[in-house]
């Protein structure tokens, strides 16, 4: 993996029609529940207290980590789906397929408790599983444990940076009729840290290893889908991109971070999969300002069922090369840089 390569160019770039920008703390909800209406738009730092009401079956919660590191990957999720709750640890050796989950279900979410804010302290204990996130200002120290993996416990620690110049993209999105979500996305944290998998040891590369935590706080549809796509790499090269819940509100969630500055991107992104080559993606914008492709190593699939309720998630972790336009028109290569490409479907 190469360090992104910056150049500056003289490049006219025809900006899109500008997305609100929040600029002050808001409460996602009003008195009576609904949606307000003045939390609506993205920041640049968490500035949402998600207070969400009782909607029975329609309330959605979820912190969702994911570690990312040239050789291996863990995902590590705490979710309240309002009847069904789930704590999952999910590795994979990137070089070898090998893959290990672990997922403790919970009828109405019971023994699972989120906070109303991103970077907040977790702690889910259960005979099987254990997470705990203990939030700092400037760090998170994540430990997870599970000793029912088919003979092969997992433990692990890491410290995951918050430096205080690195944004975030944070956004508030109505969904159509009295649906909405808030969206708090941390992408690029330098982490390090170690995991072990009964004999086998996995250590973190601290230069080339990187965090993301998914902070998603709404009232949702019955019916939803989405796409998704995040990587980070040195230099404070990172990206986020996503499709399909924002679609129609007048926002998106894509943004780019060059030299560790993020620059909101309002165009849509254009999620292409490869005719030819099954799990390959194209990715662009319609400005030329993300011109990028992906290249599948490993896949993990994940499906939670209930009665009514049916969620699946794809995910393609692989390595991004390409190119990133910034706004005052500095190209930088992406050059095999870890991240991946997830679809969602749900009936929820």
């Amino acid at each position: 993996m190469q360090p992104a390569h910056m150049e500056c160019v003289m490049t006219s770039i025809a900006p899109p029609p500008a997305e609100l920008e929040r600029q002050h703390p808001l409460p996602l909800c009003l008195a009576n529940g609904r949606l307000n209406p003045a939390a609506i738009g993205w920041s640049r730092r968490p500035m949402t207290h998600c207070n969400l009401p009782e909607r029975l079956g329609r309330r959605k919660r979820w912190n969702d980590w994911r570690l990312l590191t040239p050789d291996w990957m863990l995902a590590i999720t705490l979710a309240d789906l309002d009847y069904l709750g789930f704590a999952n640890v999910h590795f994979i050796d990137l070089h070898n397929g090998r893959q290990l989950v672990r997922t403790v279900r919970s009828l109405f979410s019971r023994g699972i408790s989120l906070p109303d804010e991103p970077l907040q302290a977790i702690r889910f204990a259960h005979p099987d599983l254990y997470l705990e996130a203990n939030e700092t200002a400037t760090a998170l120290e994540l430990i997870v444990r599970s000793t029912d993996l088919v003979d092969s416990p997992l433990s692990g620690r890491f410290i995951i940076q918050h430096p205080r110049h690195l944004d975030s993209i944070n956004l508030v999105v109505p969904l159509g009729g009295l649906e909405f979500h808030c969206a708090s996305r941390h992408i690029g944290l330098p982490m390090q840290g170690s995991l072990t998998l009964g004999s086998q040891h996995f250590q973190s590369s601290h230069s080339l290893s990187f965090a993301a935590l998914d902070f998603g706080r709404g009232i949702w549809p019955y019916r939803s889908h989405w796409l998704r796509a995040a990587f980070a790499g040195p230099g404070g090269v990172a990206a986020n991109f996503g499709s399909g819940w924002t679609d129609g509100s007048g926002l998106t969630e894509n943004a780019i971070w060059l030299g560790g500055q993020m620059q909101k991107i309002s165009d849509a992104i254009h999620f292409k999969p490869d005719s030819q080559r099954p799990g390959y993606w194209h990715l662009h914008d319609d400005h030329g300002r993300v011109q990028l492709h992906f290249t599948h190593l490993q896949e993990q699939r994940s499906e939670e069922s209930l009665v009514c309720l049916r969620m699946y998630r794809q995910l393609a972790y692989g390595r991004f090369d390409g190119m990133l336009i910034g706004e005052h028109g500095e190209r930088v290569k992406i050059d095999g840089l870890m991240g991946w490409i997830g679809k969602n479907n749900a009936r929820w």
